[in-house]
């Protein structure tokens, strides 16, 4: 494995909201983690991992499903565009 794919950060991730029962995909410098509140690109990226979301005055509350450049994350984008779901 090289140094890069040790190193790469992914760029985007789904998230899911529990709020509102959503999911969304977002870009990965927006997320912080909920417990420490460092940025979710300094942890070492994780599925169910809680975060933060800021949007606008609000901090949402947010559980990671994937992140980019796993299977399941471009599964999940394809399902969701061939049944028009996201």
């Amino acid at each position: 494995m090289s140094l890069r794919n040790l190193t790469k950060v992914p760029k985007r991730s789904l998230v899911y909201f529990s709020i509102d029962q959503s999911t969304c995909i977002v870009d990965t410098k927006k997320l912080r983690m909920k417990d420490s509140g460092e940025p979710f690109t300094n942890s070492a990226a994780q599925k169910n991992a809680e975060v933060m979301i800021k949007f606008g005055t609000k901090e949402l509350d947010a559980i990671v499903i994937a992140s980019d450049g796993e299977w399941n994350f471009f599964i999940y984008i394809l399902f969701s565009m061939v049944f028009n779901v996201l």
